[in-house]
């Protein structure tokens, strides 16, 4: 990935990460990844408050995007992500 492919909003992993599932992007600040919410990897919590990752801009073709359906078990009820509906029909 580079920096222009990542959006606000979406979830993100790196292959990087040693304690992260996912983590979703607020920003970027300083040229680090600055993320709102993060899955913790073995425990499955999610934590809430915002931080930065380690992982400098040299490293952005660590990361991919987390498709919501991978994480959704994850995420505890009323959270504004379980309220996705998937860009197709079901007949």
């Amino acid at each position: 990935m580079k920096k222009e492919d990542f959006i606000v909003g979406k979830w993100y992993k790196s292959s990087l990460w040693s304690c992260f599932k996912a983590a979703k992007f607020m920003e970027f600040e300083d040229g680090r990844f600055k993320y709102s919410e993060a899955l913790y990897k073995g425990n499955d919590k999610l934590k809430s408050d915002s931080g930065y990752t380690g992982t400098d801009s040299q490293k952005w073709s660590s990361f991919s995007e987390v498709p919501i359906s991978e994480i959704i078990q994850f995420l505890p009820d009323g959270h504004p992500d379980k309220n996705y509906s998937p860009n197709y029909e079901i007949y």
